[in-house]
């Protein structure tokens, strides 16, 4: 329970734009993080450390996400570039489906999207998306959580 509540806490925080992780006392003595809780904080780490960073300065925007019933979203960005983290509620769990994203602001063009398995630390799939307003996105199947990273391609990259 514990490891899985410092992973929500972590994740939520890092996509609201807090910098690092937010913070799990571990009520326990002697105090200290179970092998669990270092798990969550290392799949953090992996995460961060599979993104590009250089030159995005975000602002929260949750508020320009759409997602249907039982999915909580968390989320920045910054015109050019959006990060989500797409939590499915407890109650909502069936296994692994799909779902639905809309998201507004950003710049219109080409994107490319990639999905990552915040669990397994792993990029799922990654593909190229013509982004203009109203654009729906649908998503790997996924059980508990997914993060979306979509990045505007220059026209260089375009080509």
């Amino acid at each position: 329970m514990d490891a899985e509540f410092l992973h929500n806490v972590s994740f939520a925080h890092l996509f609201s734009g807090g910098a690092g992780t937010g913070m799990r006392w571990p009520y326990r003595v002697p105090h200290i993080l179970s092998t669990g809780m270092l798990e969550a904080l290392q799949r953090v780490s992996k995460f961060i450390a599979a993104v590009d960073w250089q030159g995005f300065v975000p602002d929260h925007i949750s508020g320009d996400l759409g997602t249907e019933e039982g999915i909580l979203a968390c989320a920045i960005g910054d015109g050019r570039r959006m990060m989500a983290w797409l939590v499915r509620k407890a109650e909502a769990r069936k296994g692994e489906e799909r779902e639905k994203l809309t998201i507004e602001g950003l710049e219109p063009g080409e994107y490319e999207v990639k999905y990552w398995d915040p669990w397994r630390s792993c990029w799922l799939q990654e593909e190229r998306l013509t982004w203009t307003e109203g654009v729906t996105i649908q998503t790997p199947a996924f059980e508990k959580d997914l993060i979306i990273v979509m990045t505007l391609r220059t026209e260089e990259e375009q080509r």
